[in-house]
């Protein structure tokens, strides 16, 4: 149905719109959007809200919003004086302003402001914990704030609850010693910020902090040369040196870049000419800070090679950096004093330094105990005698290179000199080393005991204590037996310098020791094999097996990655390819030392081994600590190859390994790891692997006389095969068996045939499966029967355990196709594909509509493949490749030999002899011709024997064409029965006649006998039947005197028959011919004559 609509005429819809905006009031009415009135502000000062004018304004409406009341006031020009009207303390206002046209239109507004007019906080103090607390405000706020204000100006805010006390120290983070100011006041929240509703007045303190703060930095860098790497070096002063900067100083970085701003790399190289930008960017330590003054400012108060710079604050006061221009020179120019030295080995002793390009003279400047003194000398050697006169006293020492105009050209540290006293009455007992000398009353740090060999290069070690007295065995322990010198020395230790004052003279000790030395060691790691993690174990041999590795108190390995420097971790695996170092650090127990003479032996001497391969021991800490440290490249682990399982003699073999010493086999059985080592290429299984239905799982490794892998695990499995027993099968072919106890994954069941032959139904994971739909489509006949326990290893499938052959005496019910003989429509040239299956199963000893459930036809160009649909027609002349799918019903089942025996031809398809082949696990079959396409003979007359009262049934068929051969004559009577020739025709009977006709030979040649054949028998148009082998079948039927069937008489039997012989046996009044109704001849007309008339008629 359709829907009709109606349509609104442009103007009627144009008046209802309008309509609607009648009652709308004007300002409503307005399509621009409104202007912006920018700029609103309010002045304390003033007691004044003002805002930026907005053109074609006649005046301003001010609104305020408080204690939930909306009120204006109106101005003609863009400012407010609110003394008057905005007087409530302590709340919170809400402010906007319109702004009007002439013609009374709102034409912008502004964004809201919020204010308040402050209430007073008072009975604030503060306590020495600097804990703030005041009085309650009572007024509506959220919370309070207390504002910390620092000598330097900066302020910080400290955010409380409603409570009236409140601690402020987290804010004095990083300020500065000085008078501090803070303020509480209570907020309220109001759009995206927060209103002073109430606030104290400001009060002080005096605070002293204990942070360092950073106010100047001198630093030098190394200046850009040409053809030179950016180098990172540093020399840093902090505040003059009055700050450790390795106290105040987290890191540091040094960056180089061009004049383009790109950053130079550490590979990159210095052009001469050029210039060059230096950075050097410090982090500092907690509890120091760039000054705060320094980082708001951008004065220049520090140095970076002489030349003034900045300190730049990096967005936070604990990281800043400097940087200045260099040009890069072909030579380098030193801004210092090269071989400065003092020498002591003449009276007098002299200070030396090599004379600086361009300097015109040379400033010294020292300190005495009571002066400070400077001069000039054109020298580059003092004669300290003329100088530093003071005995035992450190004269601290700068020299500096200066040109004509007495500017400095070179930047020191300063030297420090001193003119040695004297330690008097040093004596030493030789029974228990002990060392007593006379008090020194000069300015000193401690003493300085020196053992010192007589042997040239001898070891030597030493000591240092604040008495004059000394237990030297302790200090002798770490030193071989030999004549050894003693001294003592006064030193001096400060920030600047550590230098002896005073010395003794010295005693010789002939020393006997009974400390041990190591002298080598062989050191064994696990290699860094390719996917491997970084181990941390070692193993040691010392002194050749001569000392005890019990010597070694702890040792420590640590893995470096070359290419980066980054130590490996417990968890990071070496990558194949990259190298790695291994670094292994080894402590001593006390009475155990490295031996001097190694220790003090070239980098170059291997003294010791990692695996074997050289390497040298070096000092770390006093003789006790020592480490050795190896390259290596990483890569797979070796292979160990010939793994096997030699079954007849129960043992594994495998080839030798070069290097190795033992070998460490491995196995998992049920869950449990078990292993051994042996020396031998064997491994005898002996009463090991004797656990019936599993699987062993075997690794072997070489490894080397320390224990460690040479190669990668070579694995393999060895099964010990079990017995699977209790096999049974039950009347409803249910097979069952005892549970495994061992490896298996799932239950494999084989089927051994009669014939030999076999199968295998779906595997379980349980012990017991149904065999019922198996053995279906299996004739009668002894079946043995095994299950099988199969286990998956690595994508490998294993048999764990196997039963004995179960016997099964299997009795079918099922019927079973042997052969086929299947008709179709032949290909006709002109016509289309038929559809029609005609089935004769084992020679015609099954019934086809008890035993086939559905049969389908397919015809294929048999040259091209095509398939030839429905709607298409055969061309004569082409051969056509005919498939026949035929489904089974159930319990029928294609005979297993007749499909499995290729060479077995016994079925037909259109009489070509085919092998007919197995679908679906037997329930359907196919079979497969080509057949060529002919014309459809036209004509053919057949002549039978017609049937009379009392004569005997003939099954020839006379046919008068030449060339056409037939399959006889077959008589049915009025119910389908096929009638023999022993049996006579009747009166009061029809009968019908099927001849199967066949082209053999001329005169047709190239047509055949078609169902478009147009066939007559003994002048009766014949209708087609079916096809049967290589005949194409054809029927009519006779009548004998009263003709059983032609129920209305009409001398015709049809549907008509049928439709009136039906109603007459449902009551209907209708008139019969009742002899030829009665067609079973019984007496009486019911529904039996139906049926039998039903069966006539479709035989016909």
């Amino acid at each position: 149905m359709k829907l009709r609509t109606r349509s609104l005429s442009l103007a009627t819809a144009l008046m209802l719109v309008l309509s609607m905006f009648a009652f709308l009031p004007r300002s409503a009415l307005r399509t621009e959007a409104l202007g912006t009135i920018t700029n609103l502000y309010i002045s304390d000062a003033n007691q004044k809200i003002g805002w930026d004018a907005y053109p074609n304004a006649v005046r301003y409406r001010v609104g305020y919003y408080v204690d939930y009341k909306q009120k204006y006031e109106t101005v003609t020009k863009n400012e407010f004086y609110y003394s008057s009207t905005l007087t409530q303390k302590g709340k919170v206002y809400r402010i906007h302003v319109d702004a009007w046209d002439s013609s009374d239109t709102k034409i912008a507004v502004s964004e809201y402001r919020y204010y308040a007019i402050p209430e007073t906080i008072s009975g604030v103090s503060i306590t020495a914990d600097h804990t703030v607390s005041w009085s309650a405000f009572s007024g509506d706020f959220d919370n309070y704030i207390i504002t910390v204000a620092s000598p330097d100006g900066a302020a910080r805010n400290v955010i409380g609850t409603k409570g009236t006390s409140l601690n402020i120290k987290s804010a004095f983070w990083a300020m500065p010693s000085g008078k501090i100011s803070y303020t509480v006041k209570a907020v309220k929240s109001a759009g995206d910020g927060e209103v002073v509703v109430a606030r104290s007045a400001t009060k002080t303190f005096n605070y002293t902090s204990t942070d360092v703060f950073i106010s100047t930095t001198t630093a030098t860098v190394t200046k850009p040369v040409a053809g030179q790497n950016p180098s990172s070096d540093s020399k840093i002063s902090l505040n003059n040196g009055d700050v450790d900067w390795w106290d105040a100083v987290k890191s540091r970085e040094m960056q180089w870049f061009d004049a383009s701003g790109n950053q130079l790399s550490s590979t990159d190289k210095f052009v001469s000419g050029k210039t060059y930008k230096a950075r050097l960017t410090l982090t500092l330590k907690e509890g120091c800070y760039l000054d705060y003054n320094v980082w708001q400012s951008t004065s220049n108060e520090s140095f970076m090679n002489g030349t003034a710079v900045h300190m730049t604050g990096l967005g936070t006061i604990t990281r800043f950096y400097l940087e200045r221009t260099f040009t890069a020179t072909d030579t380098v120019q030193p801004d210092t004093l090269s071989n400065l030295r003092i020498d002591y080995r003449y009276i007098p002793n002299m200070i030396y330094w090599d004379a600086y390009p361009g300097a015109h003279h040379y400033h010294v400047y020292y300190k005495t105990a009571n002066a400070i003194k400077e001069f000039d000398t054109t020298e580059t050697q003092l004669d300290c005698s003329k100088y530093f006169t003071s005995k035992a006293f450190v004269y601290p020492i700068q020299i500096t290179a200066r040109d004509g105009d007495d500017n400095s050209l070179t930047s020191n540290d300063p030297l420090y000199y001193c003119d040695e006293g004297t330690i008097s009455d040093l004596s030493i007992t030789l029974k228990d080393l002990y060392a007593t000398w006379k008090a020194y009353k000069g300015d000193f740090s401690y003493y300085r005991i020196s053992i010192i060999s007589t042997k040239t290069n001898g070891p030597q070690a030493e000591t240092t204590t604040t008495y004059n007295f000394c237990d030297l065995q302790k200090v002798f322990a770490s030193l071989p037996t030999g004549e050894y010198t003693v001294r003592v020395l006064a030193v001096a230790d400060t920030d600047n310098y550590r230098m002896s004052i005073a010395h003794s003279g010295t005693v010789t000790i002939n020393y006997t020791s009974t400390s041990n030395f190591v002298t080598y060691t062989e050191a064994a790691i696990a290699r860094p094999f390719a996917g491997t993690y970084a181990s941390n174990s070692a193993g040691f041999v010392l002194n050749n097996g001569n000392l005890s590795s019990s010597c070694i108190k702890s040792y420590e390995l640590k893995w470096y990655d070359v290419s980066t420097g980054k130590q490996m971790t417990s968890s990071d695996v070496f990558v194949s390819g990259k190298q790695y170092k291994a670094v292994l650090t080894v402590t001593l127990n006390d009475g155990t030392y490295l031996d001097y003479d190694t220790a003090k032996s070239s980098q170059s001497i291997n003294n010791s081994t990692i695996n074997n391969w050289g390497t040298h021991m070096n000092n770390v800490d006093g003789r006790r600590v020592y480490s050795m440290e190896k390259t290596f490249t990483s890569g797979p682990k070796g292979t160990l190859t010939g793994l096997a399982v030699d079954y007849g003699n129960k043992k594994l073999t495998w080839n030798a390994y070069n290097g190795a010493s033992k070998y460490m086999v491995t196995y998992t059985v049920a869950g449990s790891t078990f292993s051994e080592t042996v020396t031998g290429t064997s491994y005898s299984f002996g009463s090991v692997f004797t656990a019936k239905g599993r699987i062993y799982d075997i690794t072997v490794t070489a490894r080397d006389s320390a224990g460690y892998d040479l190669t990668a695990p070579a694995p393999c499995t060895y099964v010990c095969t079990g017995t699977i027993i209790g096999l049974n099968i039950d009347a409803g072919v249910n097979l069952r068996w005892e549970k495994l106890n061992g490896d298996v994954d799932r239950y494999h069941i084989t089927v051994l045939y009669p014939d030999n032959s076999g199968g295998s139904p779906s595997d379980t994971t349980l012990n017991y499966t149904s065999l019922k739909n198996y053995f279906a489509s299996l004739p009668s006949g002894v079946y043995k029967i095994r299950v099988i326990a199969k286990a998956d290893r690595n994508g490998t499938e294993l048999t764990t355990a196997v039963s004995e052959y179960y016997e099964y005496n299997y009795h079918s019910t099922a019927d079973f196709v042997t052969s086929a003989d299947v008709s179709v429509e032949a290909p006709v040239a002109g016509k289309r594909p038929g559809t029609e299956v005609w089935n004769i199963l084992n020679k015609g000893g099954l019934d086809p509509a008890s035993c086939v459930d559905s049969s389908e036809v397919t015809y294929y160009d048999a040259e091209t493949g095509e398939k030839v649909t429905l709607s298409e027609t055969f061309v004569k002349g082409k051969t056509y490749k005919v498939l026949v799918k035929v489904d089974l019903k159930n319990n029928t089942y294609l005979s297993r030999d007749a499909a499995n025996n290729m060479d077995l031809k016994e079925s037909t398809l259109n009489g070509v002899e085919t092998h007919i082949s197995n679908l679906n696990g037997y329930k359907s079959f196919r079979l497969e011709a080509e057949l060529e396409c002919l014309n459809s003979i036209d004509t053919l007359a057949v002549t039978v024997t017609e049937p009379k009262n009392g004569v005997k049934v003939t099954d020839t068929a006379a046919i008068v064409v030449p060339g056409i051969v037939s399959s006889g004559a077959k008589w049915y009577d009025g119910t389908g029965k096929l009638l023999t020739t022993s049996e006579k025709f009747a009166d009061g009977n029809s009968y019908t006649v099927e001849v199967g006709l066949d082209y053999i030979s001329a005169p047709y040649s190239g047509k055949d006998v078609t169902r478009y054949t147009e066939v007559t028998i003994n002048g009766k148009k014949a209708v087609f039947k079916r096809q049967e082998r290589k005949y194409t079948v054809f029927a009519v039927t006779f009548s004998l005197g009263g003709m059983k069937g032609d129920v209305d008489g009409s001398g015709v039997i049809n549907m008509k028959d049928l439709a009136t012989l039906q109603r007459y046996v449902n009551g209907w009044d209708v008139t019969i011919n009742e002899a030829n109704s009665d067609l079973d001849s019984s007496g009486s007309i019911n529904m039996k004559d139906v049926a039998a008339l039903q069966r006539l008629i479709n035989t016909m």
